[in-house]
Order: structure tokens, then C-alpha cells, then sequence
């Protein structure tokens, strides 16, 4: 499935990937997760000279981490999920998430609802259970 989404994105004209400036949070973490051949890094790496990426503006804060300029942003308690909190805000743009659960914590609790982003679930009934097992330990 995130294969297959990714392949769609690279094919798309109309799908752009988010980037940060000046600081660069976002190519950071995708160079810590992914390397140089993952695909996920190709398809951003195509995007860039076509201009099919959206610039948004953001600010570390004193420990290195996204600076979310609303009132919920204290509730993201992951900080290294708060430059795609950041992104998206600014952005508009939904976050597309894999597998990680703090999404659905935070769609739980209704941060994101207040914050007025969305998450596309790539593997949502995965990434649920997960969560759901989470919760209950």
C-alpha cells in the first residue's frame, strides 16, 4: 500500500511533497528514517526540480524541534511529530502517515480536530489495531 501510494504520487503532476525552510526539520528526519535508495527519498528527490513542492516557514525551537504556533500545539507531545504539525498548518496539506500510532492518539484526543489537519492512513486498520493494543498495556 505505501508503495503503491508512493508510485502514485511520483506519477502525479498535481501531488507536491511539503518541505521546510530554512532549517531543513523535514529532509532531516527523512534523512534519519530513510536512505539514499529508499523510494520515498526518490519521489522527493524528482518532485524538487519539477517544482512540485510546497515551501513553508519554520522555526526550531531551543531544543532543535518545530515551533507550533497555536494553542493545542502543546498537546503534540512527540516533538520530532511537531515539523509535520508545523508543515501542515502552515501548508494546509493533509499528513500521510504509515504506521505511526501517535497520529491516531492524536486524532483521538482531538488535537488534530482543533488544529484543522488531517491524517491520510495508509494502513489504517494496521495502524489502529496497533494503537488500539497500545492504549490498552
Amino acid at each position: 500500500m505505501v508503495f503503491l501510494w508512493l508510485a502514485a504520487v511520483r506519477k502525479s503532476k498535481d501531488e507536491i511533497v511539503v518541505l521546510d525552510r530554512p532549517h531543513d526539520l523535514i529532509k532531516a528526519e527523512y534523512s534519519r528514517n530513510l536512505n539514499k535508495e529508499d523510494y520515498g527519498r526518490m519521489v522527493i528527490a524528482e518532485k524538487l526540480p519539477r517544482g512540485q513542492c510546497r515551501w513553508v516557514e519554520m522555526e526550531p525551537d531551543d531544543n532543535g524541534h518545530a515551533m507550533i504556533l497555536h494553542d493545542a500545539g502543546e498537546e503534540v507531545k512527540d516533538r520530532e511529530d511537531r515539523k509535520m504539525v508545523a508543515a501542515a498548518l502552515e501548508s494546509g496539506a493533509s499528513i500521510v502517515n504509515a504506521s505511526d500510532t501517535d497520529w491516531c492518539e492524536l486524532e483521538h484526543c482531538g488535537t488534530l480536530g482543533r488544529l484543522g489537519i488531517k491524517v491520510t492512513h495508509l494502513l489504517h486498520e494496521l495502524c489502529q489495531g496497533w494503537w488500539e493494543r497500545k492504549r490498552k498495556a
